[in-house]
């Protein structure tokens, strides 16, 4: 997982203890993604260049230019994607949120989510290939937050987590849109993760919301109302200053990222907030959806 300061790569036993922790040149860690490359297992980074500072009462901002590195268990960098020559980047900076590979020295597709929101495609020797707005769904991507590679179908298959427009899209490795998803069921939708026949989405404002091949949503996460609306949310206010939110065991405040586990199915999700915090949940799908 990255670190809550956003420098580092640590690892974590099944129990959550800390086993190492390796520095990463990044600003701020915002994915991580495993992957190989000639043969050599590595971690894609994903920084968004843009770091929340404490002060008082409340953040100030460090924004620097996001990074895309490949980097060896010990932290080396091996390889590095750069922003595409895209009209788009004449007026923004490159800021992307996530990456997603086809599978071992594939195409790695990368959302520009707080950047120009812009989905982009690369060869597995970091040459860009294409880009694309999702306009041809009826309506271009605001943020693009999250992207994974769906291999559920006959066919592979890219979902993107469109935050801003409260969907997901579903479209071919050829960039073209095949369908809209949960359109009118999710909010803050930010990372996705396949188990099995299922995508997992966690939502920003407190849910983590599961679907089905199909599209249709089956099951539902969300313990502690959503409360975007807070003082100081995700974290809270207090005296004046900003400190971290009071949290219950196995609620979910403001979920992130997630993946899955396969030793024991389990859904591990990373929270956002001062601190941070891992939530492991035990994927058992039910009819009635209310809480793990």
């Amino acid at each position: 997982m990255a670190s809550p300061e956003g420098d580092a790569m640590v690892f974590l036993d099944r129990d959550g203890a800390e086993l190492r922790r390796v520095a990463t040149p990044t600003t701020d860690l915002h994915g991580i993604v495993r992957d190989v490359i000639d043969g050599r297992d590595v971690f894609w980074l994903v920084d968004h260049g843009h770091k929340y500072v404490p002060a008082s009462p409340a953040y100030v901002d460090q924004r620097v230019q996001g990074r895309l590195v490949a980097v060896t268990p010990d932290g080396d960098v091996v390889h590095e994607l750069h922003a595409p020559a895209h009209p788009a980047y004449a007026h923004t900076g490159w800021s992307p949120t996530a990456l997603a590979v086809e599978g071992e020295d594939g195409r790695i597709w990368v959302a520009d989510g707080y950047g120009a929101s812009l989905v982009h495609a690369y060869a597995p020797d970091g040459s860009w290939l294409m880009t694309v707005d999702g306009a041809d769904s009826g309506t271009a991507f605001n943020c693009p937050h999250g992207i994974v590679v769906d291999q559920r179908g006959p066919e592979p298959v890219l979902v993107v987590a469109d935050r801003a427009n409260q969907r997901l899209v579903e479209l071919g490795l050829d960039g073209r849109t095949r369908r809209v998803l949960a359109a009118d069921q999710v909010w803050s939708p930010s990372g996705l993760a396949i188990d099995d026949d299922l995508l997992l989405v966690t939502e920003l404002w407190g849910d983590l919301v599961v679907l089905d091949r199909d599209g249709a949503v089956v099951d539902r996460v969300a313990e502690q109302p959503a409360e975007p609306g807070r003082p100081g949310w995700p974290n809270a206010m207090a005296a004046g200053a900003m400190v971290r939110p009071d949290v219950r065991p196995g609620a979910l405040n403001s979920p992130h990222g997630v993946a899955v586990d396969p030793t024991d199915r389990s859904w591990v999700l990373t929270e956002w907030f001062i601190g941070g915090r891992v939530v492991r949940l035990q994927a058992v799908p039910s009819e009635n959806t209310t809480s793990r």
